[in-house]
């Protein structure tokens, strides 16, 4: 059972008219006299949802809010008003079941009909039991009002529910329309005389297949690819809960958001036969709140997430597709979880389950500002860098780089940046993550390797590298450094005096730090490697306020 949409009366939706069939023309059509929005009296009971409701509507509406109380634009006794509103219209591309709640309450009695509408004609299409007029009181203005206290409530202030279902309707667009006819009682003798409506429906489906809808269109589609290709630019696409058996690469080639419920609920399983999952390629696309699984392979291009070029050089000045947002995700499978060139790319609150034998995020190379922010990231036994930065011999990375609060299990290292492929680089800041290693056999490598520049003022184009509040906790024997300048692949270049900013961290890794021909701190787990240039030194670390603790034995 899918909740479609929570219905409130509100002057925002509800329409106000001498008849019944012209308020529900009104509300049909979305025009006509809107009903005013009246103060509760004193004696009027609300209607208001739980403080800790968890409903997940498609629609809410007008809003996330309580009922409030509407009338005619004017208020006498003896007087009759016929009150409408109407959900949103909803394509269904199968058969389906709706299933209706709803609660009222009028100040003195009320009628209510609750009809299905074709929203392809305009037209009501009821049968039974919809359509069926609901008596809550008499109609009749001059009923007496019992007022006697401590009589409450009164003989007239009841609040009325009722649910029905559509029964089983086939494919097309529908909505549904709740009418009410309510009457103010003649006035009682020295007592002001107000008069309101106020309600509240829920609306739910049976969807036997159409799961994915796209809001703005209130369509529901049978397949992913058939809601992406029918979807317009900036329009979203919502995987209700659910596993999604995708048998092809999904490729998002218009600016979209995908969203699911949550990556625990909405979960997109390729066929084994696809070696890459999900393909992004426009910009503007957001995806959250979902998760994708591809297998992984021993060889060839295989990850769950790519982000191409948008244009090589061989074809145009090279493009990027740009303001890319994955978030609140699980990534998983694949040799690599993800291989991404973009402009404007964050990485936020997702999870990265790896077990290939690559990296798990290979960034070939990022232009504007890179956000990797509060992931996860969990490896295998033969999972390398959990993150690396530069993985690209034609195209420079630009910008500003943040890796900040995430979490790496089980890697053998945590970032490593290539910065000879780095130019105009405003920050580049690896802040308050927290490093894993798992005990093993088999030698780690450093928590953040550095690879330099290969021109001698490479450096020169780099700002201060920061590498600040975090804790790595490597319990095994090899290198076992937090910072590494690796010249193992050439560069000549040396940074400056204090460059690296390694500030308060904690490093739980066990002694001696280091291989043998490494130049290592005695104070920090960082140095270089015995292919550095002369003249460098160990004061291009700034090393402030770190924890060391004095001794840890390593896994034997």
């Amino acid at each position: 059972m899918t909740l479609l949409e929570r219905i409130v009366s509100n002057p925002a939706n509800v329409y106000v008219a001498n008849t019944r069939e012209d308020a529900l023309a009104a509300a049909i059509s979305g025009s006509g006299t809107a009903a005013i929005e009246i103060t509760r009296d004193p004696t009027w009971p609300t209607l208001e949802q739980f403080t800790n409701d968890n409903s997940q509507f498609l629609k809410y509406n007008p809003g996330p809010q309580n009922p409030t109380y509407v009338w005619d634009h004017t208020t006498s006794s003896a007087q009759r008003r016929e009150f409408a509103a109407a959900t949103n219209a909803y394509t269904f591309q199968q058969s389906t079941n709706v299933t209706i709640s709803m609660a009222a309450f009028a100040d003195n009695a009320m009628q209510a009909q609750i009809d299905l509408v074709d929203a392809s004609a305009g037209t009501i299409i009821s049968s039974k039991p919809l359509g069926v007029l609901l008596q809550g009181g008499s109609m009749d203005p001059v009923t007496g009002v019992t007022v006697e206290k401590p009589q409450f409530p009164y003989n007239w202030q009841n609040i009325r529910f009722y649910s029905v279902s559509t029964g089983t309707i086939p494919a097309g667009k529908y909505q549904i329309v709740f009418s009410f006819s309510a009457v103010n009682y003649d006035q009682y003798p020295g007592r002001a005389n107000p008069a309101a409506l106020s309600f509240q429906a829920d609306v739910s489906a049976i969807l036997t297949g159409d799961s994915i809808y796209n809001p703005d269109q209130n369509t529901f589609y049978r397949t992913i690819n058939e809601a992406v290709a029918d979807a317009a630019p900036n329009e979203t696409i919502e995987l209700l809960s659910g596993t999604y058996q995708q048998p092809s690469e999904l490729v998002i080639d218009k600016p979209l958001t995908l969203r699911g419920r949550s990556a625990e609920q909405t979960v997109v399983t390729f066929d084994p036969a696809v070696p890459i999952g999900l393909r992004l390629q426009a910009d503007d696309v957001t995806v959250e709140d979902m998760q994708f699984i591809v297998a992984t392979e021993s060889s060839g291009d295989n990850w769950a997430l790519e982000i191409p070029l948008k244009a090589v050089p061989a074809e145009a000045p090279e493009e990027y597709f740009s303001n890319i947002t994955i978030q609140r995700a699980v990534i998983q499978g694949g040799r690599r979880n993800a291989e991404i060139a973009a402009e404007n790319l964050t990485l936020r609150d997702t999870q990265f389950v790896h077990r290939g034998d690559l990296d798990s995020v290979n960034i070939r190379v990022a232009r504007g500002t890179t956000a990797i922010e509060r992931n996860v990231f969990n490896g295998g036994e033969l999972s390398r860098a959990a993150i690396t930065v530069g993985d690209s011999e034609q195209y420079l990375t630009t910008g500003r780089l943040r890796v900040d609060g995430n979490l790496a299990r089980s890697h053998a290292e945590f970032t490593r940046f290539d910065l000879s492929r780095f130019r105009d680089i405003e920050e580049l800041a690896v802040i308050n993550n927290t490093v894993e290693y798992v005990p093993q056999e088999v030698p780690t490598s450093s928590a953040v390797t550095l690879m330099p520049p290969l021109e001698s003022l490479g450096f020169e184009q780099l700002p201060a590298i920061q590498f600040e509040q975090n804790t790595i906790d490597n319990p095994n024997p090899g290198e076992n450094l937090a910072v590494y300048l690796d010249y193992l692949q050439g560069g000549i270049a040396v940074p400056a005096e204090g460059q690296i900013k390694v500030y308060d961290n904690v490093f739980n890794i066990p002694r001696p730090w280091g291989v043998e021909g490494d130049t290592v701190s005695e104070i920090a787990p960082v140095g270089f490697s015995p292919e550095a240039p002369q003249g460098i030194s160990l004061a291009v670390f700034d090393l402030k306020g770190n924890i060391v603790p004095p001794e840890i034995p390593p896994v034997q």
